[in-house]
């Protein structure tokens, strides 16, 4: 279980079965905004508020694999991963109007991250 409030910048994961802690991730430096898992489970994204970037962890490892930016401009993005795919649904309020984005983001998976040696996204 991936557990997260909007007063605290991280994320705690807990494991149901034995009613304990495993571990917390850190990564964002303002509360979290939201969360969503891939469809395998392999992956986890989060959004914290303000400007800072999209963070992608490895659910194995429970460790930060990448970090994905959002449009220059937007803020607190909702990020959600398409059904059977790689791809990542953003939606992004610009702050200064009424406007909204919605982007499709390729995520990278965890091999093609490793394969790269590239921790960004990018």
């Amino acid at each position: 279980l991936a557990y997260a409030t909007r007063k605290r910048p991280y994320i705690e994961i807990y494991d149901l079965l034995g009613d304990r802690p495993i571990t917390t991730l850190k990564g964002h430096n303002l509360v979290l905004y939201q969360m969503s898992f891939s469809p395998d489970g392999k992956r986890l994204v989060s959004s914290s508020i303000g400007y800072s970037p999209l963070i992608l962890w490895d659910t194995k490892k429970w460790s930060q694999v990448a970090s994905l930016p959002i449009t220059p401009g937007s803020v607190s993005p909702v990020t959600r991963f398409s059904q059977g795919s790689n791809n990542l649904i953003i939606y992004e309020s610009l702050l200064d109007s009424n406007t909204r984005n919605v982007r499709i983001l390729k995520a990278p998976s965890l091999t093609e991250i490793e394969n790269s040696g590239n921790a960004t996204g990018q």
